[in-house]
């Protein structure tokens, strides 16, 4: 009886806490932060990071000097060609904000490791996955990992 206590107290710990999987990317998890933008294709677009203790903030001035203008934040999940099984894991959730003028939405990227047509040397020749979204005023966006799909343009690509 004794066992059998322990056994269900054991079963709904792990429940509560080891049966979720959260990778958290924030100013306060100590994650590596990137950021690109358009100037690497010679474009004018200035993409600058401020770490607060309470978020990261990217400021970016984008100019249409190319035909696709943008700047990027990166985060790495990981570093080698095992990558993460985002079958793991059921959504995403975002807490941002958009300040300025245009369209206020976000193109979220997932580029995945493919064996026998992926490089660790070339991230570009990695499957990307993606959606977009409207940010709102204010708030959390919580969106389900299916709405991802292959990037139209990865799956014509000549490295495929």
């Amino acid at each position: 009886m004794i066992g059998l206590i322990v056994l269900t107290a054991t079963l709904l710990v792990w429940q509560h806490f080891g049966m979720e999987r959260i990778m958290e990317f924030s100013a306060a998890s100590g994650r590596p932060v990137e950021l690109l933008d358009d100037r690497l294709q010679q474009g004018g677009s200035v993409a600058k990071l401020t770490r607060r203790p309470d978020a990261l903030v990217m400021d970016c001035d984008l100019r249409l000097t190319v035909e696709w203008p943008y700047c990027r934040v990166l985060f790495t999940l990981s570093k080698n060609e095992f990558g993460v099984d985002l079958s793991e894991f059921d959504s995403m959730s975002f807490d941002m904000s958009y300040e300025g003028p245009g369209d206020h939405t976000v193109r979220i990227s997932l580029r995945n490791f493919e064996p026998d047509m992926s490089t660790l040397d070339d991230y570009m020749a990695q499957k990307v996955n993606e959606t977009h979204f409207v940010v709102p005023a204010k708030g959390i966006v919580k969106m389900p990992m299916k709405v991802l799909r292959t990037a139209p343009w990865w799956t014509v690509s000549d490295r495929n």
